[in-house]
């Protein structure tokens, strides 16, 4: 067997720089595979693979048979050290429930290689026997990605931004809700303001989520018709999930609606009232296709959720969307969306996502200000609720030459998780720094937003 493998690894080899993108990769069974020669955790593999990959869009790595887990084997000892242990493919635990196990492409699992370590959610292959065995996500390994050339076209685009609005143009605006909120607060946080006095919007989708059996999106044109759903479709307990392990289907409605055909999604607005907290962390795949049409979410969080394992999941989405993610009692989400940057300053001008703890400072990245103006800048200090170690912070910024200006926080000045303010800012560029104490080693992912009532000439970029 061995020498039979030594002849067949030149053809494939041969094969592969025929028909794989990159000469590099390696083609197996009709998938090409990438050999990533940079030790990260599961999630920033995911991310890796998912749009960063130079040559397209991929995966994390696929394995359908023994054939192709041995192959891997074998080229990993070459590309990553025969001492290297292991690599990450694309298969993870579904702890949701369903499958109990999914590849990251989507295909099903049609055979298994596990090994004796199934403690943990993500799945690692051996470099010396091939075996699959688990791992937290947060260790760091290898990894290798896979993609199918047949379905690439002959100029190998990735994937591109949506051309069919500019930042300045209405959009549309998506209100979900779950289910497991009480009607009142849902009849209040819809009615907190008119939506239609906005010119910002031009058309709506509504829905109901966290129910046993889901409901489509719908879509309107006119703010009439919005209000005639949520009217007509208050949380009903008896349609709900009746076990707290069930985790929500919120990141489902966003993928969702940015797949719909029925209305544009470019330079849209998500806004999430959620209850329940869902049980997935794998975020990458819907940030990407947020991304790619511009759009922006934010989400209300209850600090008392029904349900659900992974508040972060939620929240990260909204971070790396440009959007703010706030945990509040569920009878103040009628006063916070007051304080949403959605209606009077919707055009998002800066983001910075900073992971923060103990106490120290850091510089943010600069803010460039076109017009002289007052702007919304609010502040998410924890990405957890209760805020248990936020002491105390000062965002500074000042241009060049000159005295910074300050916005002080201490933890009395929180509702939820956060707080804000109006700043006067004038046409130049600014530097950024944060002065920060937090009674804790864990880093804290933050939000620092800054809104303005003009649109930019130009998509402000995310930020991670």
């Amino acid at each position: 067997m061995r020498t039979v493998l030594i002849f067949l690894l030149p053809l494939v080899a041969a094969v592969s720089a025929q028909r794989c993108l990159d000469n590099g990769d390696n083609l197996i069974s009709g998938i090409c595979y990438k050999m990533v020669n940079l030790q990260l955790s599961y999630n920033d593999a995911l991310d890796w693979c998912h749009y960063k990959n130079p040559v397209v869009q991929s995966n994390l790595a696929t394995i359908p048979d023994p054939s192709t887990a041995n192959f891997l084997a074998s080229y990993a000892r070459t590309a990553f050290g025969v001492d290297s242990g292991q690599f990450w493919i694309g298969l993870r635990r579904n702890s949701s429930g369903g499958i109990p196990w999914w590849w990251d492409d989507g295909s099903s699992l049609r055979w298994t290689n596990f090994g004796t370590q199934l403690s943990h959610d993500y799945v690692a292959q051996s470099i010396v026997n091939a075996k699959w065995n688990t791992f937290l996500g947060t260790e760091k390994n290898f990894f290798v990605c896979s993609y199918n050339p047949n379905f690439i076209t002959t100029e190998y685009p990735t994937t591109t931004d949506d051309t069919s609005c500019q930042p300045e143009s209405p959009v549309t605006l998506l209100f979900a809700y779950s289910n497991d909120l009480d009607p009142d607060v849902l009849e209040s946080t819809w009615g907190a303001t008119d939506f239609g006095e906005y010119p910002n919007f031009a058309a709506y989708a509504t829905v109901r989520f966290d129910l046993r059996v889901a409901e489509d999106i719908a879509y309107h044109t006119t703010i009439e018709s919005a209000n005639t759903y949520i009217t007509s479709h208050p949380p009903d307990p008896t349609l709900g999930f009746t076990s707290t392990s069930v985790g929500s289907d919120s990141l489902s409605i966003v993928e969702n609606f940015y797949k719909n055909q029925q209305l544009s999604v470019c330079g849209s607005v998500v806004l999430l009232l959620s209850k329940r907290n869902p049980n997935e962390t794998e975020i990458s795949q819907i940030v990407s296709l947020v991304r790619r049409h511009h759009g922006l979410v934010h989400a209300i969080m209850s600090v008392n959720p029904s349900g659900g394992s992974q508040p972060k999941a939620l929240y990260n989405l909204v971070s790396k969307t440009n959007g703010v993610a706030a945990f509040e009692q569920d009878s103040e989400f009628s006063d916070f969306i007051l304080h949403l940057p959605m209606f009077l300053t919707p055009y998002p001008l800066y983001c910075a996502n900073p992971k923060v703890s103990g106490t120290n400072s850091t510089e943010l990245p600069p803010l460039s200000v076109s017009s002289e103006d007052s702007y919304y800048t609010i502040m998410v200090v924890q990405d957890h609720y209760p805020s248990d170690s936020f002491q105390s912070s000062q965002l500074k910024w000042w241009p060049s030459g000159q005295q910074p200006f300050g916005f002080s926080l201490t933890k009395s000045d929180l509702i939820g998780n956060d707080a804000n303010t109006w700043i006067t800012l004038e046409a130049t560029s600014y530097n950024m720094t944060l002065d920060y104490s937090y009674a804790t080693t864990v880093p804290q992912a933050i939000q620092i937003r800054i809104f303005s009532g003009s649109p930019l000439d130009y998509w402000l970029p995310y930020c991670d």
